[in-house]
């Protein structure tokens, strides 16, 4: 009986091997389309941004693993409210911007893969007339002014292991249906502006007789780490360009002294900034009614005027005076007369006209 059981054990014995191994196949083949993962999505209310029209996104997904973020994938979308992953089981943190990195004109991004170092920079603009003053600085360059860009964080997704369990079953259940599984709302993301805005005003006398202005502040930052919200120590100094100055009134003080006023988007104050009136500095030229005759002045200390609102914007503590009184001159009549400014050849201008 013995030797009956062996032989049949004996003749059966590849076949129950080749079972086997088909069944391991099998296995293996569902397991390839077996997903194990968990669809999640994080909304995204751009409209409390306070910002421009939004039309696109980029996002990029982090992997944290013992306090390290390890860049998993980045996605750009036209789909603005929302966007979604699927996850393995584990610990993730999404950062999201407006637009992308190539449809900045004014903005550079740095190391974007790199959680803690990836950051928004403004580019450098030519202003050859800010050359003469020696400005004493260590900013970097003279920079554009930065297209609004906010950005927003959601730093601990924690996908489990019931959630990846749930997304398998409703996935066999449904004819290996990945658009079956129930997609779960991790986070609910409201992006915040990385710029801000710098408001000057300048006491001018003889107000009546000023055109226009251009300016440069000195000691601002270069940027902003985008998931952390650092801002940079690095300085530049920022152009106020024509067009930006503005009269705040029409009342004069009996000397003839009236205001004006200019703001423009920075990244704000520098990491490290203490408030020494020397770290910010104010050039102005003024253009007068003429549109012959520029007055300029020695750079004035602000430093120690920057303040900050409770949106965290930046303004003067108090009016800075322009210490050249500015002198009666005929307006222009529109007649071609000796060296007449336009707008556009003062901006190229490189020389002193006084």
């Amino acid at each position: 009986m013995s030797e009956k059981c062996n032989e049949i054990v004996l003749r059966f014995a590849p076949l129950m091997f080749l079972f086997m191994l088909l069944a391991s196949c099998y296995h293996k083949e569902l397991c390839y389309y077996h997903p194990h993962v968990a669809p999640v999505k994080i909304s995204v209310d751009w409209e409390k941004a306070n910002g421009n029209d939004i039309e696109g996104m980029t996002a990029f997904l982090f992997s944290t693993q013992e306090m390290e973020q390890r860049i998993k994938t980045t996605v750009t979308t036209h789909k603005i409210d929302e966007i979604e992953f699927d996850l393995l089981e584990g610990n993730y943190s999404v950062a999201v911007f407006n637009g992308t990195p190539e449809e900045y004109n004014t903005l550079k991004f740095y190391d974007l893969t790199d959680y803690y170092n990836a950051s928004v920079q403004v580019s450098e603009t030519d202003v050859p007339w800010y050359s003469k003053y020696n400005v004493k600085s260590n900013d970097k360059f003279v920079a554009n002014e930065p297209e609004w860009i906010a950005r927003g964080i959601s730093p601990n997704i924690n996908v489990t292991k019931a959630m990846v369990d749930t997304a398998e079953v409703e996935y066999l259940r449904n004819n290996l249906s990945m658009s079956a599984r129930t997609v779960t709302l991790v986070d609910e993301v409201v992006p915040d502006s990385l710029s801000r805005t710098l408001r000057i005003n300048v006491t001018v006398k003889g107000i009546d007789n000023f055109y226009q202005a251009r300016a440069v502040v000195s000691g601002l930052a270069i940027g902003k780490r985008i998931n952390t919200g650092d801002i940079m120590s690095e300085t530049v100094s920022h152009y106020i360009g024509l067009g930006n100055w503005r009269r705040t009134n029409d009342k004069l003080s009996p000397d003839g002294t009236g205001e004006i006023e200019s703001t423009i988007k920075c990244f704000g104050l520098p990491g490290g900034h203490s408030g020494h009136e020397n770290e910010n500095m104010l050039t102005i030229e003024i253009l007068l009614v003429d549109r012959q005759t520029i007055i300029t002045s020695e750079p004035i200390p602000v430093g120690h005027l920057m303040r900050k609102d409770t949106l965290l914007n930046l303004y003067l503590e108090k009016p800075v005076h322009f210490p050249v009184e500015l002198p009666y001159v005929k307006p222009e009549d529109g007649k071609d007369s000796g060296f007449g400014v336009e707008l556009e050849d003062w901006e190229r201008e490189e020389i002193d006209i006084l």
